[in-house]
């Protein structure tokens, strides 16, 4: 989708009726995007001793990827854990909450942190 056409799209009611679901969608991902994006840590680039600094080099490199959103079926395949254990646990470090939604989404990028941590601990 070009920068034009989405500032086209700002103007609702001069925005094509067949456009509307389209725009709907990109939105929806961008507020995703958005949304994992915050509660990503702030200073995860910041080393705090002089052996983290490689660690805070790959946290760096993973936060530059494209982070992707996981449905609850997705995140427990890939953690091999019940769908049932995502949601009971509500403050697994990998779970997004989107405002204004009852759904649960997990961040790809957060799960894989969570994976190397569990196995470094």
């Amino acid at each position: 989708m070009s920068d034009s056409f989405l500032k086209d799209a700002f103007d609702t009611d001069e925005l094509p009726l067949e456009k509307i679901p389209a725009v709907i969608i990109k939105l929806a991902e961008m507020q995703s995007s958005l949304s994992a994006r915050l509660l990503r840590e702030p200073d995860a680039e910041k080393p705090s001793r002089r052996s983290d600094a490689g660690d805070a080099g790959r946290a760096k490199a993973e936060r530059n990827q494209e982070d992707r959103l996981l449905s609850a079926k997705e995140a427990a395949e890939r953690l091999s854990v019940s769908t049932d254990y995502l949601y009971r646990n509500k403050n697994l470090p990998f779970r997004v909450k989107l405002p204004n939604s009852s759904k649960a989404l997990f961040s790809s990028n957060g799960i894989d942190r969570y994976l190397k941590s569990q196995r470094r601990g």
